[in-house]
């Protein structure tokens, strides 16, 4: 967002009656959006999982595409209001809207993206900021599903045989869910103990190189990603382990504590991890360069988004085809005998785009079926079951937006312009129907949204008011 300036100021003027008189009486409902497309140009930062649908899919289809819910100059006011999506993180997005301690920042971010919705505090905190506004001011909205892939890079000389019997699955290893956590716990700290399914290596330089350390690899910033991950280890394993002390830049300066990955897969704590796994942290944020780190670091093992997975070709076989030192693992999807596994991509392991393999996952609360009854509610604990029709690792990811915008900053940061074009991007960016957002994720690596929570989501945006 920025400053009112004499566009906005004249934009304002523009307001309906209706509109004015609203505003002008005491204790009166908020305000409406302007027509359809009439809004100003947007900024917006947060999840690097939502880079490619806004940056690629969104924000361009938003401007050129038929359907009801766009703006490609010929509906509602004819206007072509324009999006710019930063990606930055979900840590960065849940702050610029005033999360943990942060100053919101309105005047950059007219909506923020995270995979890590927020918690109770975390939403009380932001909708502290508020002036006037009702109870439950703050819209969590589902856009869209990821996929979050378990990349490997194996030791130099070695490639991986695994005893699935799926040739589909050939020079990958097919992961339980036990491996993947004593990994990331420090239990299981050299590749010879990964034998699921009968994986093994077969390297050049034999026993030695099989033999080779694991390294995991883990986001520098407060991840969403890294939330979908450590919420899909809790379901794994819930018993406690020594977590490493905070990092530079979170409010608490607690030591090494004992924790479990539920207490640490939320707000600044989302960024330890246990002190046996010796992780390393990438020396860049985000998830592209989570990617390119492991790419480079021979040993090691990580989880990306899989757009970011795909989008670098180290990991997929265009080049050295099957028995490359570098893939995504496929995965334990069934939690009784006999197991069975499932790849994070509908096409598996190649390099042509396809969707994230999420389209029947069940999300529960740890309990019971998710969602709760609306946007306006807590969403913090939605999590995918560990027993899925396809991928298990998979994820919802978040619009966060205001439901009464004049309530945030004063009324001087924000504009009617502003919360018109975000109520119109949102809709569209969830409309399944030929032409919207969700129409056009098709092969771009993302799953649109279950019809359930979609239709929820599309409530929720239809809230939005200035």
């Amino acid at each position: 967002m920025r400053f009112l300036s004499a566009r906005r100021i004249a934009s304002a003027c523009a307001v309906s009656a209706a509109t004015v008189a609203a505003l002008a009486v005491p204790g009166a409902a908020t305000a409406s959006i302007g027509e359809q497309c009439s809004g100003a140009n947007i900024e917006a930062q947060g999840a690097s999982t939502q880079k490619l649908a806004h940056q690629t899919v969104w924000s361009p289809d938003f401007n050129t595409a038929a359907a009801k819910t766009a703006c490609n100059g010929t509906q509602g006011s004819k206007a072509k209001p324009t999006i710019k999506y930063n990606s930055t993180g979900s840590g960065a997005g849940l702050k610029a809207f005033g999360a943990e301690g942060a100053t919101p920042d309105y005047k950059d971010n007219a909506f923020v993206g995270t995979d890590e919705a927020p918690d109770a505090a975390q939403k009380a905190e932001i909708e502290s900021h508020a002036v006037g506004a009702e109870a439950k001011s703050l819209e969590t909205i589902p856009v869209e599903q990821v996929a979050i892939a378990v990349i490997v890079h194996l030791p130099e000389g070695c490639k991986a045989e695994n005893g699935t019997g799926v040739g589909a699955y050939k020079g990958r290893y097919a992961l339980n869910d036990k491996t993947i956590e004593s990994i990331f716990r420090g239990t299981l700290t050299k590749w010879s103990e990964i034998t699921d399914t009968g994986d093994k290596l077969s390297c050049t330089g034999g026993k030695a190189e099989e033999e080779s350390k694991i390294i995991p690899i883990v986001r520098k910033d407060q991840s969403g990603t890294t939330h979908i991950f450590k919420t899909f280890l809790a379901a794994i394993n819930k018993t406690s382990f020594t977590a490493e002390a905070f990092p530079v830049g979170c409010p608490s300066a607690l030591g090494e504590e004992s924790k479990t990955w539920a207490e640490v897969a939320q707000g600044c704590e989302n960024q330890r991890w246990p002190t046996a796994a010796k992780v390393v942290h990438a020396a860049a944020e985000g998830g592209g360069a989570l990617a390119k780190e492991v790419e480079k670091t021979a040993s090691s093992i990580s989880y990306v988004n899989l757009a970011d997975a795909r989008a670098n070709k180290a990991f997929t076989p265009g080049v050295g085809g099957k028995g490359t030192p570098k893939f995504w693992a496929v995965v334990q999807n069934k939690i009784a005998e006999p197991l069975t596994y499932a790849d994070p991509s509908s096409d598996k392991d190649v390099e042509k785009l396809a969707n994230a393999n999420c389209s029947k996952t069940v999300y529960t609360d740890g309990k019971t079926e998710f969602p709760p009854a609306s946007t306006r509610e807590l969403w913090n604990e939605a999590q995918a079951a560990l027993n899925q029709a396809k991928y298990p690792l998979c994820g919802l990811t978040y619009a966060l937006a205001l439901r009464q915008y004049s309530k945030y900053g004063g009324g001087l940061e924000t504009s009617l312009g502003e919360a018109t074009t975000v109520e119109n991007y949102l809709l569209y960016a969830v409309t399944a129907s030929k032409e919207g957002g969700s129409f056009f994720l098709k092969n771009h690596d993302y799953e649109k949204l279950p019809t359930n929570v979609r239709k929820l989501s599309e409530k929720g945006i239809k809230e939005i008011q200035f």
